[in-house]
């Protein structure tokens, strides 16, 4: 048996639990995100990598992580479950995800390195476009913070046509415009 929050899983094997466990984790209280942060983290320590459902586990750790504000914890799991699972359809997203928990972190140049990274693997890539203008605007947000005007304006042009909400990266180029010209005086 296991036991996760207040429900305890009957060991069917290890398949059977972390199934069981993941049908149960969908229905958790959303509210609750401490609490569900720990329960991934019994879910990684007993299964880890090796199980069948080790991608989600792992990503549903980091992510719950980001939500209690954890961000270098959980910029470490999304760095594992890279290195531990190349090649994994949701990879390109915990890349993203990966630098977005290091800038929350204020680890810039770390950040900027992964969206960086990211940008280079998949501009170009049709069914990337979103998240490309996702990663260009994380490394517009990183650059502004590291007060890199330039680059930020840069970054924040590249990302206008691909970024999901246009309107987002208009009202972060007036900004960061303004900001730029105001150093320069």
């Amino acid at each position: 048996n296991l036991a996760i929050g207040n429900s305890t899983l009957r060991n069917q094997g290890s398949a059977g639990v972390v199934t069981a466990a993941r049908k149960y984790l969908v229905t958790i209280d959303l509210s609750n995100i401490p609490s569900n942060a720990k329960e991934f983290e019994i879910l990684y320590k007993e299964f880890g990598k090796e199980h069948a459902e080790g991608p989600f586990i792992l990503s549903s750790l980091a992510r719950s992580l980001v939500q209690t504000g954890r961000h270098k914890e959980a910029a470490q799991y999304f760095k594992q479950f890279q290195e531990f699972f190349p090649g994994h359809a949701a990879g390109p997203r915990v890349l993203l995800e990966e630098a977005q928990a290091l800038l929350s972190d204020r680890q810039y140049d770390k950040s900027i390195a992964s969206f960086q990274k990211l940008i280079v693997q998949f501009r170009g890539q049709r069914n990337f476009d979103s998240l490309v203008g996702e990663a260009y605007f994380g490394l517009g947000n990183a650059f502004e913070e590291s007060d890199n005007f330039a680059a930020a304006l840069e970054a924040y042009k590249e990302g206008l046509f691909l970024y999901p909400n246009k309107k987002v990266i208009e009202l972060k180029l007036d900004r960061v415009t303004k900001r730029f010209k105001a150093k320069k005086i």
